[in-house]
């Protein structure tokens, strides 16, 4: 099809109506990134690193990975700014590679291209069948991410130059000695715990507070009133609420042919004759026209907060009454939407709920102290008889009900004295955390295809979370100083508003390091030192390589999820930003972005509107002195 259209582009008919598709082309679609600014069409320059001009149109090679919609503008700019960054740190790490001698051979680009174990975009992008597909590649290139080929694999040379580099440093991560002592001893000094956890939720239930005593406690205690109030806001503080019906109708994708346009041109005037002129009811036409995943439903989309609305349906509905239709024209659907219902945002003022919330914070308060004392009893009885939480619950249990027993000849028929007492260990049980250690608990690298929620990664690899209690630093670092011959904790603990009280049940300690004797006929069993110093040089690189959020350097590789590629590419960041490797440009927004959010010197901008560098010697306005040689070579530099 492609030598087709070159043979017929000889023509010269076919040659003017192509020169008419550019241009209607290049209007549509040739301001990726920050528009039209200034009157400039075509690629934007946004930065240069190390001599090389980073334009708009390779930092929308990132950008564009993502495919996000319904951001608002501010949000938009933000995201390419961070584009941006990541473009220009991958320049940054491939500058380095050059300098050590380092190259990409056509034979390696072709290797990594086809290799999803090291190309992170291969299967989400243009290898979904296993294999790379040359007219999926294309397409995706040139509509997902608005590049040409040629531009789009000179990023990948630099990507792969760039990997390069962090891969050479990874190499250079040794591994101490005693860290891998360390880690052996972290990691087979195990412990089980018996434990007791109670909170006060029920126990306040039954605490009686009297007004008087619950102002008192409002007027002492301020501060945290209002922190108890903030933290039921969900409660206390209600968004708007639409109930919202739609007819959508999905566009063809970029490759509809005509036909079906003019078919979804035609459905959509269709449409607004029944419901806009003819007045037609709405949930039939919508039952009638809507896509069969919305017939059931008759699409009723339910109450909805701006938080969870389309962006675009939500702007729409601004300042609509109830039974209002609205048309809203996105990328991929036209949609009719009416607005079935409204309930305003609401707050409830803390003076209306003060004496309600002081009454259950006070509650709180006294059941904790109360659970305080039942477990000091508890602890003092262990200690004092020697004797396991269970053993020592199950006296103490025994003890009240001996003690609560009527007397023969005391109790009546219908005497207070003959019914079942209520007891403070009612309730109470004794569970046991099994065994653990103190090494994070990371999930499998295979599960989600090694994307991991940040909600469940937090879960897993948080270090002193202690099983069925929950984390608390204290409890860890205590649970492991315990001894058999010093088992109970001497403190209750305060764990997600719960009070605990722990004894060892039992403790492991490491062994020897020694690799098991290999036995006639198996293979020799892995040494389980080199097994540490992998494990411990691993940990190494993380720590180097990624920051809190777990993303690191690898999202280099796909589309920038935080802000943070770890200590040692940001130190390398930070390092060219200060000695004036990366100046950014000020005259465009993407860069701006940047400029505050790093909190960048303004001296490291360029201005490349005919006034020259920004530089300490230049003048009031800004302009530099005359005859500045980089700012010829900007001013005469053609569009990119």
């Amino acid at each position: 099809m492609l030598e087709q259209m070159r043979e017929s582009s000889k023509n010269g008919l076919t040659m003017v109506i192509f020169a008419i598709i550019m241009v209607v082309f290049a209007i549509s679609f040739g301001a990726p990134m920050d528009g039209c600014q200034g009157g400039q069409m075509g690629p934007k320059f946004l930065a240069e690193v190390n001599d090389h001009d980073v334009m708009s149109t390779e930092v929308g090679i990132v950008f564009n990975r993502a495919n996000v919609n319904n951001m608002n503008e501010d949000q938009y700019f933000q995201e390419q700014s961070k584009a941006l960054r990541a473009v220009i740190v991958l320049h940054l790490l491939a500058d380095r590679a050059r300098d050590l001698g380092m190259r990409v051979s056509s034979e390696e680009f072709k290797a990594y291209m086809s290799d999803p174990a090291r190309n992170i975009e291969f299967l989400r992008s243009y290898g979904q069948n296993g294999s790379l597909d040359g007219r999926y590649y294309e397409n995706y290139v040139q509509n997902q991410l608005r590049v040409n080929i040629k531009s789009y694999e000179d990023f990948k040379r630099e990507e792969i130059l760039a990997r390069k580099y962090l891969d050479l440093a990874e190499m250079q991560v040794g591994a101490f000695p005693g860290a891998v002592d360390e880690l052996r001893v972290l990691r087979e000094t195990k412990v089980d715990l018996e434990f007791i956890k109670l909170t006060p939720g029920a126990l306040a239930a039954g605490i009686e507070v009297t007004d008087a005593d619950a102002l008192a406690w409002a007027d002492a205690n301020a501060d945290a009133l209002k922190k108890a109030y903030d933290a039921k806001s969900a409660v206390y503080k209600k968004p708007a609420r639409y109930n919202v019906r739609r007819l959508f109708m999905p566009k063809p994708g970029a490759n509809a042919t005509e036909a079906q346009a003019k078919k979804l041109e035609n459905a959509i005037g269709l449409a607004k004759k029944r419901i806009v002129e003819d007045k037609e009811d709405f949930v039939a036409v919508t039952a009638e026209l809507a896509p069969e995943y919305d017939k059931e439903s008759k699409g009723a989309m339910g109450w909805k907060t701006e938080e969870n609305l389309d962006a675009d349906i939500f702007k729409a509905l601004d300042g609509a009454k109830v039974n209002d239709i609205k048309e809203v024209d996105t990328d991929g659907a036209y949609m009719f939407v009416r607005l079935e219902g409204k309930e305003e945002a609401t707050t409830t003022p803390l003076a209306d709920v003060r004496l309600e919330l002081s009454k259950a914070e006070l509650q709180n308060e006294r059941a904790s102290d109360q659970i305080t004392k039942r477990l000091e009893e508890l602890r003092a009885r262990s200690e004092k008889d020697d004797a396991s939480l269970s053993d020592t619950l199950d006296a103490l249990k025994a003890e009240e009900k001996a003690a609560a027993a009527p007397v023969e000849g005391d109790a009546v028929e219908g005497d207070e004295a003959a019914l079942p007492v209520a007891s403070k260990w009612d309730g109470v049980r004794v569970d046991t955390t099994k065994m653990f250690n103190m090494e994070p608990k990371a999930p499998p690298s295979n599960i989600f295809g090694g994307q991991i929620p940040a909600q469940l990664l937090a879960q897993f690899s948080a270090w002193d979370r202690v099983p069925q209690i929950g984390a608390s630093t204290a409890l860890m670092i205590d649970a492991f100083k315990l001894t058999k011959a010093a088992p109970l904790a001497k403190s209750i603990y305060d764990v997600s508003g719960a009070k605990v009280l722990v004894r060892l049940k039992d403790r492991e300690d490491p062994g020897k390091a020694d690799a098991e004797p290999k036995k006639d006929g198996e293979e020799a069993p892995v040494d389980p030192t080199l097994e540490l110093t992998q494990q411990v040089r691993s940990n190494v690189i993380a720590e180097v390589a990624n920051p809190s959020n777990r993303t690191g350097w690898m999202t280099l590789f796909l589309y920038p999820e935080g802000d943070d590629y770890g200590p040692w590419v940001e130190s390398i960041y930070d390092e060219a930003v200060r000695d004036g490797s990366i100046r950014f440009n000020p005259d465009q927004r993407t860069s701006k972005f940047l400029i505050k959010s790093d909190a960048i010197d303004p001296t490291t901008a360029i201005k490349i509107d005919g006034l020259g560098e920004i530089t300490p010697g230049a003048d009031e306005k800004g302009a530099a002195k005359p005859g500045d040689k980089k700012t010829e070579e900007k001013k005469s530099a053609p569009a990119k």
